[in-house]
């Protein structure tokens, strides 16, 4: 190397010690080889910067190599050790750990946005390693975070690499001058004149690349722009999308004060808890006279009617995503006790009011007022803003076709929920069949099925419902398919007794609906299981817009509902159940049971199976499930409490006693609708 414009090449040896191998990429402030050390036999990592990216306005290496000494003394797991500095006239060679693994970069580029459980176990490594430079003494600020500059390993830990950008955070200099890092990801301070980089600044740099981890899109790339997640992915939380929006508001002062804040408002949405901010008080500011006699007034008005009007879009957003956010916080406790919680509600109809625009939160009141057992306020609150709007709620496809479809099928949360035909067959008919093909068919068949007198013309509405099936059975392979057979039969079982009267088995069609929608389910699920290509595929045929992670939850849901509906088919006592067959709901439940990890539902699943065993007279079974139940969960009610009535139709009135007695230590005993009824049998009988 005989000067600074000199190239490095493979076969040169560095410093008598390091053989040049070939190049690996380039970095911030120079390029990177893989090197062989000949001294140790190891190979390394080499990053060669000429003279000219020491440092501003043409300053001395030695600036630069003060700040590699610094950077020499880190020790991290998430960071690569750098293990000698070679200094050859106008350069400075930097030899750190050579990384195996692929750039968060590459990863987003293969995948497509990354799953929410992956992006936070990043998170949570890349704030503590910013939170260990920033306590250095002074401070190390890093400067170019963004998915390039990260290294997945194969264990799954990654590594911060490329400190070209680096320094010493110096408190009395008045800024940094020159702008380093990457356009997109660089903070607003890092390009000059507008302040000196600080550990906010790396803030800003995490929040943009959690962005990138999380949509797909790259702030880097048109239209150079950071929207609110939840806009482009509804189902990220709510609390990491205030995360990313704090992390990168253009102030620093109302950013997370440090890397410390931001683990800690991770953790708090990792628990399920809100994303508390941790942000210093705003600075006040002393505005500078600018004389700019060039500009006409027109002119500055204007532009200060776009800053105007794009502030107040951002404050618009942090205002929906604060809404959220306290929204989710309060209904996680709701939901759990199944409780309905006024103030939920509210908070989701404040983020409607504050932003009428977007569907999240009149999806999300939707399903949090279903688990409450509120399906018909729910509905009325979203419909009343719907039809407030145009009437027709235009442009909200996803919220219409979720308001049609809970008043076509009903709700399987909430039992206490009636369906109605005619508000279905309405909602459906405003969807935009572009975005959804199959709701003028449910919109035709809804019509037909919303006069319940004896003038419902059944012919047509079965003829309606089977051009619909073959439809959808012609359709590519998907999650939309499996939903509409599952839809199918729930029409079939909540008009048996008019179509038995047709002389149609709504039972038999039911079963052969379901079966057909089971076998799609798990042949999507096999093929999710063919990993990133298989998920690839199906994306491609628009068999799903989700990522993989996200489709294998909502297929289990699927899966699970399909076999609770068969369960019913096969154990219901209808007359005319010619599908009835309660050793197929046993079958039906165990895989039910295999399906499921949620204790709660395997304690509910197992009494069921107990009431079928019962009815294909398999007792013995049905006393050894029940036993199982109460030994296992001595305080779940619902076990006692059925195992009794069982014992007392079976006329052990001695061993119904016994068990009552146990019954009523249960905290939640009384809350058991055969609690009391049962308690009296036995009085009437005296044994108790």
């Amino acid at each position: 190397m005989k000067d600074s414009t000199g190239t490095v090449m493979p076969g040169d040896v560095i410093g008598d010690r390091y053989l040049v191998r070939g190049p690996l990429g380039r970095g911030g402030e120079g390029r990177v080889f893989r090197v062989t050390d000949l001294k140790l036999g190891k190979d390394w990592a080499m990053k060669v910067i000429a003279a000219e990216h020491s440092g501003p306005a043409g300053a001395e290496t030695g600036e630069l190599y003060r700040e590699v000494r610094t950077l020499r003394a880190l020790s991290h797991p998430n960071l690569p050790r750098i293990t000698d500095i070679v200094e050859i006239e106008c350069r400075l060679c930097i030899v750190m750990d050579l990384i195996e693994g692929r750039t968060l970069a590459d990863v987003v580029k293969e995948e497509g946005a990354q799953p929410q459980e992956k992006v936070l176990s990043w998170a949570r490594q890349l704030g503590e390693v910013l939170a260990y430079l920033h306590a250095r003494k002074p401070p190390v600020i890093y400067r170019d975070m963004k998915p390039g500059n990260i290294m997945l390993r194969p264990d799954g830990r990654i590594i911060l690499f490329d400190f070209g950008t680096a320094r010493e955070q110096k408190e009395k200099a008045p800024g940094d001058t020159v702008c380093l890092g990457t356009y997109g990801y660089a903070a607003p301070e890092q390009y000059g004149g507008s302040g000196q980089t600080s550990p906010r600044t790396d803030i800003y740099g995490l929040g943009a690349t959690l962005y990138h981890l999380l949509s797909g899109r790259s702030p880097s790339e048109p239209p150079y722009e950071m929207l609110p997640l939840r806009m482009i992915d509804p189902r990220i939380l709510p609390g990491l999308e205030r995360i990313v929006l704090t992390c990168t508001n253009k102030d620093p002062a109302l950013r997370y004060e440090n890397a410390e804040a931001f683990l800690d408002a991770l953790d708090r949405v990792r628990n399920g808890k809100a994303a508390g901010t941790r942000i210093a008080k705003k600075t006040r500011r002393h505005l500078h006279r600018v004389s700019v006699p060039v500009l006409g007034t027109a002119f500055l008005m204007a532009l200060s009617a776009f800053f105007a009007q794009k502030a107040a879009g951002e404050s618009r957003r942090e205002a929906y995503a604060a809404a959220m956010t306290d929204a989710a916080d309060l209904a996680a406790e709701s939901c759990e006790s199944r409780q309905y919680d006024p103030a939920v509600a509210a908070h989701y109809r404040e983020a409607i009011d504050i932003d009428k625009a977007r569907e999240e939160a009149y999806l999300e009141l939707i399903d949090y007022m279903q688990s409450v057992g509120q399906t018909n306020a729910g509905l009325r609150c979203v419909t009343a803003r719907l039809d407030a709007e145009d009437g027709t709620g235009s442009g909200k496809d996803a919220v219409l076709l979720a308001v049609a479809e809970l008043y076509f099928a009903g709700s399987d949360e909430d039992p206490s929920f009636v369906r109605d035909y005619g508000k279905a067959a309405r909602y459906y008919a405003a969807v935009d069949p572009d975005v959804c093909p199959q709701a003028p068919y449910f919109a035709s068949v809804a019509s037909i099925l919303s006069d319940f007198s004896d003038a419902v013309d059944w012919e047509s509405a079965l003829s309606r419902m089977r051009e619909f099936e073959r439809w959808s059975t012609g359709q590519p392979l998907s999650v939309s398919r499996v939903r509409n057979m599952r839809i199918l039969a729930g029409v079939y079982l909540a008009n048996r007794r008019e179509l038995l009267a047709c002389g149609i088995d709504p039972h038999a069609e039911a079963v052969r609906l379901l079966c057909r929608a089971r076998e799609d389910a798990e042949a999507l699920t096999a093929d999710l299981g063919a990993g990133p290509d298989g998920i690839a595929m199906m994306a491609a045929s628009r068999a799903y817009e989700t990522s993989g992670t996200d489709l294998l939850q909502e297929l289990l849901n699927i899966r699970k509902m399909i076999l609770r509906d068969l369960a019913g088919v096969y154990s219901s006592g209808a007359a005319g159940n010619t599908a009835y067959d309660p050793d197929e709901a046993i079958r039906c439940l165990s895989d039910l049971l295999d399906l499921t990890e949620e204790e709660d539902e395997i304690c509910r699943i197992r009494l069921r199976l107990a009431a079928c065993m019962i009815l294909a007279g398999r007792d013995e079974e049905a006393r050894e499930m029940y036993e199982m139940l109460i030994t296992g969960h001595p305080s779940y009610a619902a076990a006692y409490v059925d195992y009794a009535s069982y014992l007392l139709s079976a006329g052990d009135g001695g061993a119904a006693a016994e068990v009552y007695r146990k019954a009523e230590t249960c905290p939640d005993a009384e809350n058991e609708p055969n609690f009391a009824s049962i308690g009296m049998k036995l009085k009437n009988a005296g044994l108790i």
